[in-house]
């Protein structure tokens, strides 16, 4: 489904699929899907890519070529964000990630590739 000018695109559903996608495909399957999506205005100075908060963690997405770019991306904009909304300098973030962060490839199938970077919120500063 698309809407003029709401900036978001929603793929079709899988029954599974690993991590990476590794040749393009997954297993397909008919789906009804209801998605809530709250808008927060004013995105922050330094998000140049998509932001997820989870219930657990805190999700950075990068996508480019080759596949180091694409995690330079996710990583920059968590260290950006833990720096701005939870007062770490850029060295505390980086460590902090180094020690409890996980990054992950989303799609190598097709460049541009995707990568993710996921900061358990345990682990935040309060």
């Amino acid at each position: 489904m698309s809407v003029p000018g709401a900036l978001l695109f929603v793929g079709d559903c899988h029954a599974a699929q690993g991590d990476g996608e590794f040749c393009g495909g997954a297993i397909e399957q008919r789906a009804e899907v209801t998605l809530t999506v709250r808008v927060q205005k004013g995105r922050p100075r330094s998000m140049n890519w998509p932001r997820l908060v989870l219930d657990d963690a805190l999700v950075t997405v990068g996508c480019d070529k080759p596949l180091e770019s694409a995690m330079k991306h996710a990583l920059g904009d968590m260290i950006l964000w833990l720096e701005e909304d939870y007062g770490l300098t850029r060295a505390e973030a980086y460590m902090l990630l180094t020690h409890v962060g996980d990054a992950r490839a989303c799609q190598v199938s097709v460049a541009p590739y995707t990568m993710r970077v996921r900061m358990p919120r345990a682990y935040l500063p309060r």
